[in-house]
C-alpha cells in the first residue's frame, strides 16, 4: 500500500455496472463475512445487482467508492455504498425506517480499512441525501462496533435498537 492511501483527502463514486464485477468480485469475496446481509453473496448475484443500477444514478445507488492513489496516478476501487429509498412497496425490507428515509449500507474492502475511507464516503453520501430532501438512516448489527463508530463519526446519531429476523440492529439517523 502506498503512502498516499494513508492520508485520504477525498473519495469519489461511480456507478456499479456489470463491467466492474470481474474486478471487484475478488475484493468482495475476501470481505465475505462483512458484506451487509441484504447484498449479493455470489458473483452471479452481484452481476444481477449491478444490472439493477438505475440509469438516473444518485450518489449512493449501488456505487463504487474510489480513492486516488497519487503515487500510482490511478483511481482504486476501495468499497461499495448504496442507498435505498424507503417507499410503500419496499418498506417491509427496512424495519425501523420510515417512508421517505434512505437506508444506507456500505462496505470498505479489508485492505483499505482503518484509513477513514468509510467515514468520509458515508458523510458525503449523507450530505447528498439531505440536500436531496431525504432522511438518511443506518441499521447496524449490535456487535459491529467498527460500523457504529463510522456512523457516529460521519454525522449519525443512535436512535434505538430493534430486533429484525432474530437479529438485533441499532438504528442511526442523520444529525
Amino acid at each position: 500500500m502506498s503512502k498516499s492511501l494513508k492520508a485520504i483527502t477525498e473519495v469519489s463514486f461511480i456507478p456499479l455496472t456489470e463491467h466492474w464485477v470481474p474486478l471487484l468480485w475478488p475484493l468482495i469475496e475476501q470481505s465475505e463475512m462483512d458484506i451487509p446481509k441484504s447484498w449479493p453473496k455470489t458473483h452471479d448475484e452481484l452481476v444481477t445487482w449491478a444490472l439493477g443500477t438505475r440509469k438516473q444514478q444518485t450518489i449512493a445507488d449501488r456505487s463504487i467508492i474510489l480513492i486516488e492513489d497519487e503515487a500510482q496516478g490511478e483511481f482504486l476501487p476501495v468499497g461499495l455504498i448504496t442507498g435505498d429509498l424507503v417507499r410503500g412497496i419496499n418498506s417491509d425490507n427496512f424495519p425501523g425506517a420510515k417512508l421517505g428515509d434512505v437506508n444506507i449500507a456500505y462496505l470498505v474492502f479489508g485492505k483499505y480499512r482503518g484509513q477513514g475511507i468509510a467515514t468520509q464516503a458515508l458523510n458525503q453520501v449523507r450530505k447528498a441525501w439531505i440536500e436531496d430532501g431525504k432522511h438518511p438512516v443506518l441499521r447496524i448489527a449490535t456487535d459491529n462496533l467498527a460500523s457504529q463508530k463510522v456512523a457516529e463519526n460521519a454525522g449519525f446519531t443512535y436512535v434505538e435498537t430493534t430486533t429484525i429476523s432474530e437479529r438485533d440492529l441499532k438504528l442511526y439517523r442523520s444529525k
